[in-house]
């Protein structure tokens, strides 16, 4: 590994496959998937990745390159975590009491400082997104600068990979305070092609399954 790459963990939800494609495992450590844990929950099928690379973006669109690219014909449709929060997983998410949050939230909210809620399910049930609340934190110091970066490259992501999917979007609907990676790299994540990924051809592969837990893991 060369001085300049680092070590990025990070999850993608993908569809058009599940646990029963055939030649999904193969298929995808053929594509360059090889640093990835395969399982399904809850009729979903996920990709955890720990992906070596210049960038957590470039990491993650590089990820999606290859799955796309592989035979099994899988979209992206999401980077996990999900973006929307409530007070405990922003506590959570902080390494903080629950309490702790509770009043700092308070006092932003009182000062009018807070982002206003995403969804409001009732009084005791609001979802904020975690990007915005990332951001209004690092803003006033309460978290770290990777913490808020993290936050904002997933928000990025899938913003577009959720305008992608919509047919109805465009170019000029794509324009979203903090998006900043490029629209066509996106849009058509075909046409991305990672410059300084470092790859590795390994002939011979091995798979390991754990039919407990329903994952599996791809690796030379």
């Amino acid at each position: 590994m060369t001085n300049n790459l680092k070590e990025y963990n990070f999850t993608l939800v993908i569809s058009g496959v599940h646990d029963e494609t055939i030649g999904l495992e193969d298929d995808l450590f053929e594509a360059g998937c090889d640093d990835a844990l395969l399982y399904f929950k809850n009729g979903a099928t996920y990709l955890e990745f720990d992906r070596e690379h210049i960038s957590l973006e470039n990491s993650i669109l590089s990820a999606i390159h290859d799955i796309e690219l592989a035979n099994i014909k899988a979209k992206v449709i999401r980077v996990e975590p999900e973006d929307l929060v409530n007070s405990s997983e922003i506590a959570r998410r902080t390494n903080k009491s629950r309490e702790a949050v509770r009043k700092m939230l308070d006092s932003f909210i009182e000062k009018h400082e807070f982002p206003p809620p995403a969804v409001t399910i009732n009084d005791k049930s609001i979802l904020w997104s975690w990007y915005q609340v990332a951001k209004c934190l690092f803003d006033h110091g309460k978290v770290s600068k990777i913490l808020f970066e993290t936050a904002k490259t997933i928000y990025e992501i899938n913003f577009l990979l959720e305008s992608r999917r919509n047919p109805n979007s465009s170019i000029e609907k794509l324009s979203h305070p903090g998006v900043n990676i490029n629209v066509y790299d996106v849009i058509d994540i075909n046409k991305y092609r990672p410059e300084k990924l470092q790859t590795t051809i390994i002939p011979e592969k091995c798979v390991e399954s754990s039919t407990a837990t329903n994952t599996y893991k791809i690796h030379a």
